[in-house]
């Protein structure tokens, strides 16, 4: 078999995955693919059009590699960079396997399909998602309405300087990472992301997750950052969290067993316009003292609700949670750098 293989318009993509070598390449010509791919050797990777070309710099594309059908990733190391994947009705646009890792889905256009990227991982090499525009994924079916979705499990992942808007507000979120099992999810970048006009960043059962340095703007109906139960260990950090309904909310809305959440640190962010609450933890969500220190929350004087100021309001419904907010910051800062793993290549370990 081939180390590498091209695929010109009217070509198949699949044909060309059956033919190449594991590790092998498939170059992808522009032109329109109406096929499901299923990529089951390892570290294949799949070039569009679009290769290297980060996909927010492309939102209305003329030369695009389009693939109306799921692109599933259903080993080691495989790679899609480069298209867009788009028009699935019952699944998502792309999905990876949560019995492999270390993939990269980069610099892709996801658009108009039922799920966005469907996200899992089991441990080993670093997967990640970078550069990509997820929008408007709320075609019928189950889960509709997520931009990146993992619900079977996520280990050492990184969700990186993406663009998300026009999921559901209510019903889903623009990153929900959401195992059914507490724990199954964990160690998770979450950085650099701007969701504008979109949902949450969601998280439930998750440990060991770090959301920094992301921009959620206008993310009216919905929380910016929702917790949904069961989660630990998570830093919130050096964002910019602004006119959205909440800031940040606290509860065990999407645990089966209503498992408290714990060990959350919400510092150095600014947290200003939010109609609702700033911040709010409702009542048996949360265990412990939560560290909300040293953010800015829209006015000189601080927090309302809980504190003494006029800026976006801290609302503790839970009498067993001691919310720490003092010193809190009295002008906006820019995000701080957050500190993730090292890339390294798909096929390196």
């Amino acid at each position: 078999m081939p180390p590498v293989v091209f695929v010109g318009p009217g070509g198949s993509i699949q044909n060309g995955v059956n033919q190449v070598d594991p590790y092998g390449t498939v170059i992808v010509a522009a032109g329109v693919y109406n096929e499901n791919v299923t990529v089951n050797k390892p570290g294949v990777q799949l070039h569009g059009a679009q290769y290297g070309i980060d996909a927010r710099q492309r939102l209305y594309p003329v030369t695009e590699s389009i693939i109306n059908g799921t692109v599933s990733l259903m080993e080691q190391k495989t790679v899609i960079d480069g298209f867009t994947v788009q028009n699935v009705v019952g699944n998502a646009g792309i999905f990876t396997s949560a019995t492999f890792s270390g993939y990269w889905v980069f610099n892709n256009i996801v658009q108009n399909n039922t799920i966005g990227i469907y996200l899992n991982s089991a441990d080993g090499t670093f997967t990640q998602v970078k550069q990509n525009v997820v929008r408007s994924n709320r075609r019928p079916g189950a889960a509709s309405g997520n931009g990146i979705y993992s619900d079977q499990g996520l280990r050492n992942a990184v969700i990186r300087d993406n663009f998300l808007t026009g999921h559901d507000p209510v019903n889903a979120a623009g990153i929900n990472i959401a195992p059914v099992t507490q724990n199954a999810a964990s160690r998770i970048w979450i950085t650099d992301n701007l969701l504008f006009v979109d949902s949450s960043i969601a998280l439930t059962n998750t440990t060991v997750t770090a959301v920094s340095r992301n921009r959620l703007i206008l993310n009216v109906g919905a929380s910016a950052i929702f917790f949904g139960g069961g989660t630990s260990f998570t830093d919130i950090e050096g964002n910019m969290i602004q006119n959205n309904s909440r800031g940040i909310s606290v509860t065990t809305a999407f645990s089966p067993t209503g498992t408290e959440n714990l060990e959350i640190r919400i510092n150095h962010n600014n947290i200003q316009g939010n109609t609702l609450a700033g911040l709010q933890v409702g009542n048996n969500t949360y265990s412990g003292i939560l560290d909300a220190t040293n953010n800015f929350w829209g006015s000189a004087s601080g927090p309302s609700g809980m504190g003494p100021g006029t800026g976006d309001a801290i609302i503790n419904n839970d009498p067993d949670t001691t919310i720490l907010f003092v010193p809190f910051l009295t002008d906006p800062i820019a995000t701080v750098p957050s500190e993730g793993p090292n890339e390294e290549s798909p096929n390196e370990s």
